[in-house]
C-alpha cells in the first residue's frame, strides 16, 4: 500500500477539504474538518510531532473523546479516517461503522429497553430509536463510570 511520506497535518488538511468540496459537501462541513485539522495540529506540537500518522489520529481521538458530545466524536473519528485514508492513497471515507454498544449495568440496560419502547410506541422509525439509543447509551455509560449503579427504582 503506497503512502504518502511525511504528511503534514497542513498538507492532509488540503487535500481534504479539495475532497470534500469536490463530492459538493457544504461548506459548513469543510470549515468543520478545517477546524478538526486545527485541533489536530494544536495537538501535534504540544506534543512535538511534526509528521502525521496512524498512531497520532488514535491518540488524538482518545485525547478528544472526553470533552466532547458523542456526535462531535464521530465527527471526529470520520475526520480522522479521511484523513488516514488520504495518507495510505485510499479512496475517500464517506462513513465510519459505529463502534460495538457500550455495555451498560442490568438497572440501566432495563431503563433503556423500556425507553426504546416508549419510542416505539411514540411512533418513531427505528434509525431515529437507534440513534438516541446510541446517546442514551454514551450518557447512561458515563453514569456508571462516575458510580452511579443504577439503582433507580
Amino acid at each position: 500500500m503506497k503512502q504518502i511520506s511525511n504528511p503534514s497535518v497542513n498538507e492532509l488538511a488540503e487535500i481534504l477539504m479539495a475532497q470534500l468540496l469536490e463530492r459538493g459537501f457544504a461548506m459548513s462541513a469543510v470549515d468543520r474538518a478545517n477546524l478538526y485539522a486545527t485541533y489536530l495540529s494544536d495537538f501535534m506540537e504540544k506534543n512535538g510531532l511534526q509528521v502525521y500518522d496512524e498512531s497520532i489520529g488514535a491518540e488524538f481521538l482518545k485525547y478528544l473523546s472526553l470533552r466532547f458530545s458523542v456526535e462531535t466524536n464521530g465527527n471526529l473519528k470520520l475526520f480522522i479516517a479521511r484523513v488516514n485514508a488520504i495518507v495510505h492513497q485510499e479512496s475517500f471515507v464517506t462513513h465510519v461503522k459505529m463502534s460495538e454498544p457500550v455495555k451498560l449495568p442490568a438497572a440501566f440496560e432495563n431503563i433503556l429497553t423500556d425507553y426504546k419502547e416508549h419510542c416505539k410506541t411514540k411512533g418513531l422509525r427505528s434509525s431515529s430509536i437507534r440513534k438516541r439509543e446510541f446517546c442514551c447509551r454514551a450518557f447512561l455509560s458515563s453514569l456508571a463510570h462516575t458510580e452511579i449503579n443504577g439503582s433507580i427504582a
